[in-house]
């Protein structure tokens, strides 16, 4: 009985201790901080950094050959470098065609600034809405350019034109008078001796227009460009797209004649090659090299000051004294003793303009028709 009593004291006294200690800490709990009452002098949050300006790159695609080289081997994008900060990133391709593609394929996320090729392609590329339309006031060099080399959302840069290169050394030791007619491309004598451009490049597609010239055709009716490739393909040795592989079918022996551009041919003389260019009799087609700015292109500003570059007289003069390239700038002016290997301005005058409009939409079925013949 004493045992039961002296229990429940004990858990009496527990009991009154506990609430004794829940009491206390219910009185030394710390009161809520008060909410700051309204001010005037609250500092505001900081506004928004600004944009950081775009990097100082521009992404340009092109050609390899000459374009490459007068980029990175004859100080030209350095040259650029120096003038706006930028640095040039070339991405080359050996087609126009190439080049559209390329372009085409990166139109909803563009990974390239400025474009150019030929004008046919670049034009078809405008035609995709793949290009902005350009501003005079940050493309200054615009106001020096002829109206032929302007078009609202590209610029022509330069230009070349379609002709018969011919080895002068073999045709002197055999006796024989220079090409100086499209209708030469069909002398049996030249069977097996020949080289031809394939029609995804510009000039060979230009040759076979002319083909389709010499008996009543053209862009517009190119039958008998087909019947006469048809007679001349069995006798072409190779159907080469860029200045490499003529160089070379020229310097094996393995071809004495074929088609190319104004350019190529006088670059290839300049690097020692016993080689001649013709401008045909019959007259032959302008081959302007476009240039653009891509639609939505990563570095606009950058762009726009490559492109003011690109079409200025300091690069059309090295263009043309380089060369041979017909500048569509109006300053430049050349040494007599060089307008010989130049397009000048009265060459230039004398070139035919490509109908690119009647061409583009039928030129991947002219295509298709080309390979089956020549068996690409």
């Amino acid at each position: 009985m004493k045992k039961v009593k002296f229990t429940g004291l004990v858990l009496m006294v527990l009991i009154s201790v506990s609430i004794l200690l829940i009491a206390g800490c219910a009185k030394t709990a710390p009161a809520p901080a008060p909410a700051p009452a309204p001010s005037d002098s609250i500092t505001p949050a900081p506004a928004p950094a600004p944009a950081p300006d775009e990097e100082k790159v521009v992404y340009f695609l092109s050609w390899g050959g000459t374009v490459q080289r007068a980029l990175e081997d004859n100080g030209w994008a350095q040259k650029f470098e120096d003038q706006t900060g930028y640095k040039v990133v070339f991405t080359p391709k050996n087609t126009s065609a190439e080049i559209i593609a390329q372009a085409v394929a990166q139109k909803d996320n563009p990974q390239v600034d400025v474009v150019m090729c030929d004008e046919g392609p670049l034009m078809g590329g405008a035609q995709q809405g793949l290009f902005v339309d350009l501003d005079p006031a940050a493309i200054p060099n615009m106001q020096d350019l002829s109206d032929a080399g302007k078009h609202g959302n590209y610029l022509d840069v330069y230009t070349s034109a379609a002709t018969i290169l011919y080895n002068k050394d073999w045709f002197a030791q055999q006796g024989m008078a220079p090409p100086d007619s499209w209708a030469d491309l069909e002398r049996p004598e030249f069977q097996g001796k020949m080289f031809l451009p394939p029609i995804t490049y510009t000039f060979g597609l230009y040759a076979l227009v002319e083909l389709a010239r010499l008996d009543g055709g053209g862009e517009t009716n190119i039958e008998p460009g087909f019947t006469a490739l048809a007679k001349i393909a069995p006798g072409v040795v190779d159907w080469p797209s860029d200045i490499g592989g003529y160089e070379q079918l020229f310097q094996s022996g393995e071809a004495v004649i074929g088609v190319d551009e104004w350019v190529d041919g006088m670059t290839m003389k300049t690097n020692g090659l016993p080689i001649e260019t013709v401008i045909p009799k019959e007259g032959t087609f302008a081959s302007p090299a476009a240039a653009a700015i891509v639609k939505n292109a990563p570095h606009p500003k950058g762009a726009a000051l490559f492109l003011n570059f690109l079409i200025s007289q300091e690069f059309a003069q090295y263009w043309g004294e380089s060369a041979g390239k017909g500048s569509f700038n109006t300053k430049v002016t050349y040494d007599p003793s060089l307008t010989d290997k130049i397009l000048t301005a009265d060459k230039m005058a004398e070139l035919r303009v490509f109908d690119w409009a009647t061409v583009l939409p039928v030129r991947d079925a002219w295509t298709e028709r080309f390979n089956k013949i020549v068996g690409l």
